[in-house]
């Protein structure tokens, strides 16, 4: 429903104006009804109409109705541990909601990891005007820092957030200094470079070559294009063996999103077009080779357990100006065949 929604976000709009006009005519009945009883004067229902009208315009019920299936965007995904043997993911979602100007809502939503499972959810900032929201977080950690900035409409903002129940922690005695120089004495996620790998260009192509740095490539190492290392959230695991890659099919033409399963010396264990396993087309591209206005897959993030590692990946809609995100699933993978086991949606 929240795929839906916000990729025919038309359909919001203007099944928000239906509903909203259903329940003017039921609410004009209902006036009628009294009036006729009561045998009122009919400006009296004038009055009332327009009252009601005006209310309905500017609070549109049938809005409100509709935007409780809608969670927004993915932005960021955190998992922490209560239960070993049930981990918890946490992901922060961003609702953007237009009225004379553009609203965010920003909440977070807590899933069971391993079953999709909805749990708690807790409203961050409601009605945020700059979107500069932000969330600062050390790898399975059970807690985190939510901050907005200073800004000309709104001012600075901090929470403490226990991901877990989860809450905001109301004890100001454990707040960071408020204004360190670019909240350098807070933590924020890692970039998703991998140590113990290396991208090497391939000899006469135009794509990359993948291995762990103790191996080098041979002529069966894969050539992959646009290759992108994925974050892996793991805290315990030192290193790996193998590793999933992001990439596409394609650099100049139209292309599918890829991800491969590697060897260390870059051999390609397993191959799965994203694209085809939802059943979406080739993302396009302009005679500039730039991405235009296109239904976009990506990778966000992995988790790797004994047996098996699960990749994160979101669709949603490409904008020049920005991305937006709107379902979120997991592929649960072998750790050895790169086979997929499973699939677990938790945003739909």
């Amino acid at each position: 429903m929240n795929y839906f929604l916000n990729i025919h976000d038309y359909i919001l709009f203007y099944a928000s104006i239906l509903l909203s006009t259903i329940v003017l005519f039921i609410l004009l009945f209902i006036l009628v009804s009294i009036i006729k009883h009561f045998h009122l004067s009919k400006y009296f229902l004038y009055v009332i109409a327009i009252i009601f009208t005006l209310i309905l315009i500017f609070f549109n019920p049938g809005n409100k109705i509709l935007n409780r299936y809608n969670q927004g965007f993915v932005r960021e995904l955190f998992i922490t541990s209560q239960d070993e043997n049930n981990p918890l993911l946490s992901v922060w979602l961003t609702r953007t909601v237009t009225y004379k100007a553009k609203n965010y809502y920003q909440h977070l939503q807590n899933f069971s990891l391993k079953s999709g499972k909805k749990l708690e959810s807790l409203e961050l900032i409601d009605s945020d005007l700059s979107n500069n929201y932000q969330f600062y977080w050390t790898k399975g950690e059970k807690e985190a820092w939510g901050y907005r900035p200073n800004s000309d409409v709104e001012g600075e903002y901090i929470q403490h957030i226990d991901l877990i129940k989860p809450e905001v922690i109301d004890n100001p005695n454990l707040l960071p200094n408020p204004n360190p120089p670019l909240l350098s004495s807070w933590s924020s996620r890692e970039n998703t470079k991998k140590e113990g790998w290396l991208i090497t260009s391939a000899s006469n192509d135009a794509g990359k070559i993948i291995t762990s740095s103790n191996n080098k490539s041979h002529g069966d190492s894969t050539t992959l294009y646009k290759p992108e290392f994925i974050e892996e959230l793991n805290t315990d695991l030192n290193s790996k063996d193998k590793i999933w890659i992001t990439h596409r099919s394609s650099i100049l033409d139209d292309y599918d999103q890829l991800i491969s399963y590697l060897n260390a010396d870059g051999t390609e264990i397993n191959k799965i077009n994203l694209n085809k396993y939802f059943e979406t087309k080739k993302i396009k591209k302009n005679n500039s080779y730039k991405i235009i206005n296109a239904e976009m897959i990506e990778v966000i993030t992995s988790y790797t357990f004994k047996d098996n590692i699960y990749i994160f990946t979101v669709r949603g809609k490409n904008y020049p100006s920005e991305r937006q995100d709107f379902t979120l699933t997991a592929l649960r993978t072998d750790k050895e065949t790169g086979e997929i086991l499973e699939q677990i949606d938790y945003i739909k």
